[in-house]
């Protein structure tokens, strides 16, 4: 099979993966998953389709709703259709990144070596721990 081998991701990739789908979303006013994988990338071994599982994930809990669809411009997406989202509530948003962020640090297998400054349009700044930082994987 195709995806014979890839693994669920850890707890920690998980909350990391929603934090920075979660704050591209609050950062741009609205986003999709090809923004958030230019800011983080899911460590070897991790199967992508995650990315699609994260994001229906947030959308279940309110945290994101779907309000279009773009053509991903990632090379091995092929420009399939992918979903654009905003925040609905930006201050529940802001506080699940808050929590997200809190997830990932207690219990990263690895050190978290990055911190990214996001919120930067309101003025306050939000550590935002991302160990698989686009360029930066091990």
């Amino acid at each position: 099979m195709r995806h014979e081998g890839r693994r669920r991701p850890t707890n920690s990739e998980r909350a990391q993966l929603e934090y920075a789908i979660l704050s591209v979303v609050l950062e741009q006013g609205a986003a999709t998953t090809d923004d958030a994988h230019a800011l983080y990338e899911l460590p070897k071994g991790v199967d992508q389709r995650y990315w699609g599982a994260a994001s229906a994930g947030l959308v279940a809990r309110g945290l994101l709703r779907r309000v279009g669809e773009a053509h991903s411009r990632r090379v091995v997406a092929h420009g399939r259709r992918i979903g654009l989202f905003i925040a609905p509530n930006v201050a529940r948003a802001r506080r699940r990144l808050t929590t997200l962020a809190a997830i990932a640090a207690r219990r990263s297998e690895t050190l978290l070596t990055l911190f990214e400054t996001t919120n930067t349009t309101s003025g306050t700044a939000d550590a935002a721990p991302l160990a698989h930082v686009k360029g930066q994987c091990s």
